[in-house]
């Protein structure tokens, strides 16, 4: 799919979703392991959608097919499974195939991933006696082919430093619509694919650091492509969890609730598209 987002150089970013011939392409960060992703492309045609600059994937979008009323996923890792999908989805009044977003990672290439990974390598790899196997298993949930193991693990011995990264990401890639490219096109692929809804997990508008960190698009974002709100994360009455994560998270907290913004707003929400109701 085309969009109107562009590269920090100029070059237009094109979607589309992650084919298997791709995932040496692709930074594969979020995953259990390798078994998992071809799993994955066999149970859902695909793990999610990818932003390419050129031949260059900048962005990924990670999916998972969920068979509702009563059907989770295996190889949604627990850590990384949002509370509606711990807790009761044949609540949520769907029934059929849903195409639920994971997470978003804007900025990231496999240049990038490498990158931040040979610098953590580099803080324990002495403590593995640079031992390939036992590196490797540092480095979980991270899925890396043999040759690229042998590329990061070469580069941490080579003291070779992460620079202008944020969070193992380009920075110049942020604000520049490619999020919200990836969940158009995700959209799109959904209907394609005989699925009767997409779930997602709804960051809090205006705070663009936790949004990042947690790789997720605001509510705003979500409502401006026809999403609703069905449920609410915890207690409204109580900071979320997160809210004190990081310093910078924590000011944009704290300056949040100075503005006069309240506590429940400051929840994530589970937001909802039906086909029946898509454009």
């Amino acid at each position: 799919m085309d969009t109107n987002a562009t590269a920090p150089n100029g070059v237009p970013i094109e979607v589309h979703e992650v084919r298997r011939a791709e995932i040496d392409q692709v930074p594969l960060r979020c995953w259990k392991d390798r078994a998992s992703i071809y799993d994955l492309f066999d149970s859902q045609d695909t793990i999610g959608m990818g932003a390419w600059a050129g031949n260059t994937c900048v962005g990924q979008l990670h999916c998972y097919r969920l068979d509702l009323p009563n059907g989770g996923h295996d190889h949604w890792p627990d850590w990384n499974k949002p509370w509606w999908v711990k807790s009761k989805p044949a609540a949520l009044d769907l029934d059929g195939l849903v195409w639920a977003h994971a997470c978003y990672h804007v900025g990231r290439s496999v240049e990038t991933w490498l990158t931040e990974c040979s610098a953590r390598v580099a803080t324990f790899a002495a403590d593995c006696n640079w031992d390939v196997g036992r590196i490797a298993e540092r480095l979980t949930p991270h899925c890396f082919s043999d040759e690229q193991l042998q590329e990061l693990i070469g580069r941490a011995r080579r003291g070779e430093q992460p620079t202008n990264l944020e969070w193992g990401a380009d920075p110049s890639y942020f604000g520049r619509g490619i999020g919200t490219a990836m969940c158009r096109a995700s959209i799109d692929w959904a209907w394609r694919h005989g699925y009767v809804a997409v779930l997602v997990t709804a960051e809090p508008d205006d705070l663009p650091t936790f949004s990042r960190h947690s790789g997720g698009l605001s509510r705003r974002t979500y409502a401006r492509l026809g999403f609703k709100t069905i449920a609410a994360e915890g207690d409204s009455a109580a900071l979320p969890e997160w809210a004190n994560w990081l310093p910078e998270i924590e000011r944009e907290v704290q300056q949040a609730l100075a503005a006069g913004r309240s506590i429940a707003s400051l929840h994530p929400q589970l937001m909802c598209l039906r086909k029946e109701d898509s454009n």
